[in-house]
């Protein structure tokens, strides 16, 4: 089984002018396996998250890696966020054959500039196609973010 790692993670800040209440998602500005968007309701928060690697085959490993920065100038609203992997749904077909830890979430603010990261790994099932998995690191409010994944053949 083919394994992929993350190394190194580079967190990109984007400006508080590029995001409108209710985040229009930015494609032009992703790259592949990547999507950034505000969250509904918090224009300051934004959440990237990139699948490690972007365009995985069946069989292989992914990291799904998410990322919620405060890009304004305040303190953001109480939020709860995951904290023992995101929480993963939609079309492709995942595993877990991972150990992990048991925790759910926890109340979080972020300052201007903080982020908070959570990552899952797991096994791809599904074949060949594209797919949506939707990934979900802010528990309330709930917000799931769709990524588009192309699994390709081997």
């Amino acid at each position: 089984m083919k394994r992929a790692w993350v190394a190194s993670l580079t967190v990109t800040a984007l400006a508080a002018a590029s995001c409108e209440p209710g985040g229009p998602m930015l494609p032009s500005a992703n790259p592949p396996g990547e999507i950034r968007q505000s969250l509904p309701g918090h224009p300051n928060l934004v959440q990237t998250v990139r699948i490690t690697p972007a365009a995985p085959a069946s069989g292989d490993t992914i990291v799904v890696t998410t990322v919620l920065t405060n890009v304004g100038s305040a303190t953001s609203q109480p939020l709860e966020v995951s904290i023992c992997g995101p929480g993963l749904r939609g079309s492709l077909s995942v595993t877990d054959p991972f150990a992990r830890c048991a925790g759910f979430s926890m109340q979080a603010t972020l300052a201007p500039g903080d982020s908070t990261l959570d990552a899952a790994t797991r096994v791809v099932e599904s074949g060949p196609g594209r797919y949506v998995l939707e990934v979900n690191q802010v528990r309330r409010p709930e917000t799931w973010l769709p990524v588009t994944v192309r699994v390709r053949a081997r």
